[in-house]
């Protein structure tokens, strides 16, 4: 062999080993996932924005750099399926399926995922059913990264969450895990929003309305508050507004209630538009401060919308994503 053969070998197989240390390449073949774009989030998926995927006729293809185990999410735009996936470089991660249901495979904690999906049949299953589901995964993988997405995504996120389950879940995961840097944020976060539990004092605010007048917590005596946390560019919220405008109507003219929006805009023109525009007829505040509003940041608001409906008393009853939930616990409170 002469020296100008074995030189493009070498070169070949070095070429090779650099493009596999730290990529991992992503696919997918997904039924009902047509032409979209898909966004690529890393584990913070309301801030850490990783790249834009397109998906053609079903079918999508990407690759990551990364040189540990990492997870991510993905956001398909146009019916805002949010999947999961785990990646490490060498992996080849493959979603296979029907986008509502996909098999992802490609490494073990792939396949955790999938099967503790499976188990649950996608989030179809009973809440109690879910959780049951969700602890005994928990307990019999206490290494597994997984762990970090269920207890994040079923057990913070339950109607009611049990702080007290929680910290007692992160204390069962092995030493790694639990030093790993989200556990370790989570467990603050935790600590946190156990003070925002049903039963306890809301937290103290002061935020001013459309006009610039500023209107406190400590202002509004002897009636129920609800309290709800939206943004203009927030669909998830605006698909709400019509049950809102209901319990407004229904209560609004009750002396033992008042409603209140708080928004996470940052154009305050933007957000007297939406107001305006979608006939938002109760008491609206913006210190147009965004996620890093003080209110937000007391609040612990994650995801829009959020609902916080506080007693004359200033003491939580109830903590919910969902109008219909308020809506149940109103119809109990106020029809006595």
């Amino acid at each position: 062999m002469n020296k100008l053969s074995l030189l493009i070998i070498l070169l070949a197989a070095l070429w090779g080993c650099q493009s596999k240390s730290g990529k991992a390449k992503i696919s997918g073949e997904l039924t009902n996932a047509g032409n979209d774009t898909i966004y690529l989030y890393g584990t913070d998926e309301l801030t850490n924005l990783m790249d834009t995927v397109y998906v053609t006729n079903n079918e999508f293809s990407h690759s990551l750099e990364t040189d540990t185990l990492a997870s991510g999410v993905l956001l398909f735009t146009k019916s805002n399926k949010k999947i999961p996936f785990y990646f490490n470089k060498g992996d080849k991660v493959t979603l296979s399926g029907d986008l509502e249901h996909p098999v992802i495979q490609g490494n073990v904690p792939n396949e955790q995922l999938t099967a503790f999906l499976q188990s649950i049949r996608y989030g179809s299953a009973p809440q109690s059913e879910q959780l049951k589901q969700a602890e005994a995964f928990i307990r019999s993988n206490t290494d597994s990264k997984v762990c970090v997405y269920i207890i994040k995504n079923y057990f913070l996120k339950a109607e009611n969450p049990d702080y007290k389950k929680i910290k007692e879940l992160i204390g069962v995961l092995t030493g790694p895990m639990r030093d790993d840097p989200y556990i370790y944020s989570l467990s603050e976060q935790i600590d946190k929003q156990s003070q925002l539990a049903v039963g306890n004092v809301a937290p103290y605010f002061s935020l001013p309305d459309v006009n610039g007048k500023r209107v406190a917590r400590s202002d509004i005596k002897d009636k129920y508050i609800l309290l709800n946390f939206w943004a203009s560019w927030s669909t998830h919220s605006r698909k709400e507004y019509a049950s809102l405008r209901k319990l407004h109507k229904t209560y609004g003219s009750k002396s033992n209630f008042t409603q209140i929006g708080i928004s996470v805009d940052v154009d305050k023109e933007t957000w007297k538009l939406a107001v305006k525009a979608d006939t938002l007829n109760w008491q609206q505040l913006c210190d147009l401060g965004g996620w890093e509003s003080p209110t937000v940041k007391q609040f612990m608001v994650r995801a829009l919308p959020t609902y916080y409906l506080l007693a004359p008393d200033g003491k939580i009853v109830l903590q919910s994503n969902k109008s219909s939930a308020v809506e149940a616990k109103l119809k109990e409170l106020l029809t006595k």
